[in-house]
């Protein structure tokens, strides 16, 4: 199977997975189904991608495939650093935009950070559910679009194509669209994905093709979205776009600094 078919396959049969996994989802937004009774699928169908991945890859590469792309994700003899900045990288993300939003706005808002411990116990548990994603764009998808184009590129197909995944999500659970007009909110996910992705890009080009590194970027993404609590929503767009333009600027510092070619200081991670 060439290298084309095999990511059409994989992002076909992602997409494909990952909707039927979110049938109870549909149903609940059609309130043909209890909330409660729906929300396990939502978790369920963010191990969609690796499902496709073990799938195509068995298919091309049987169990030795299987066996090598499982080993991406226990490759633990990387230097120390790279954790540190995947768990480092969101939060500071974070806290920049909460200074930025201050500079800018000056809020009168009360502002509350999680206590510790729940952020490291989300942590585990986010850091459990996004390994269903990452083995299927990181593990599977980045190196095989590395291997055909530099990794600035492939990180803009990958971007897009991770950020069309979610899109169901936005018309059965409307909170993700911030309470906004979808044709407001979809654009500027789609870039924030991609911004996203060149910062996964850098991190897993930089450990040689560890998943377990964009592992921990994305539950640390994920729980530092809820880093602190506020009752005052009033400036929740702002603080959107100021998220947008933080994540680009933490991009463009990385293509700047290490080039479109690898977007590291190490060779690019493909699979030939």
């Amino acid at each position: 199977m060439t290298l084309n078919r095999q990511l059409l396959y994989f992002f076909v049969l992602a997409y494909i997975i990952c909707c039927i996994l979110w049938i109870p989802l549909f149903l609940s937004a059609l309130n043909l189904m209890s909330t409660e009774n729906s929300a396990p699928f939502f978790i369920l169908g963010a191990f969609g991608p690796m499902m496709a991945a073990f799938i195509i890859t068995y298919k091309v590469n049987g169990f030795q495939g299987c066996k090598k792309l499982l080993q991406q994700f226990i490759r633990f003899k990387i230097s120390w650093k790279w954790y540190v900045l995947s768990f480092t990288i969101p939060i500071a993300i974070v806290l920049s935009v909460l200074v930025l939003l201050y500079i800018v706005a000056n809020p009168d808002i009360d502002i509350n950070f999680m206590d510790p411990f729940e952020f490291f116990a989300g942590f585990i548990v986010s850091l459990l559910i996004v390994t269903g994603e990452e083995f299927g764009w990181r593990g599977f998808a980045l190196p095989r679009l590395q291997s055909k184009y530099n990794a600035l590129k492939s990180s803009l197909i990958l971007g897009v194509l991770w950020s069309i995944i979610h899109f169901p999500l936005m018309f059965v659970q409307p909170e993700r669209a911030a309470g906004i007009h979808l044709l407001i909110i979809l654009p500027g996910f789609v870039l924030l994905m991609i911004f996203l992705t060149i910062i996964i890009t850098f991190l897993y080009n930089s450990s040689g093709g560890s998943v377990l590194i964009p592992c921990i970027f994305h539950a640390s993404l994920g729980m530092s979205n809820h880093l602190y609590k506020s009752p005052n929503h009033d400036y929740d767009m702002l603080a959107m776009y100021l998220f947008l333009v933080v994540t680009c600027a933490f991009s463009l510092y990385f293509i700047v600094k290490y080039g479109c070619r690898n977007i590291s200081k190490r060779k690019r991670y493909t699979v030939y």
